[in-house]
């Protein structure tokens, strides 16, 4: 969370300068969603992968996902 945090604080004028949609896909918009989703979560995965539990029961769905 204190990294979430941190990067969006770095973009908060750019933020306010440019507001998102529900989507974030708008032009202007100044963060991508790897840089929030995947640049923090994957190295956590990877840290804590003994932790991490997988259950076929629990997939997700590709489509109609928004």
């Amino acid at each position: 969370m204190r990294e979430i945090e941190r990067r969006l604080d770095y973009y908060g004028g750019a933020l306010a300068d440019a507001p998102g949609n529900t989507f974030g896909d708008n032009p202007g918009y100044p963060i991508k969603w790897i840089e929030l989703g995947m640049d923090i979560l994957h190295p956590l995965q990877l840290k804590y992968l003994t932790h991490v539990g997988h259950d076929d029961r629990l997939r997700p769905s590709f489509t109609d996902h928004r």
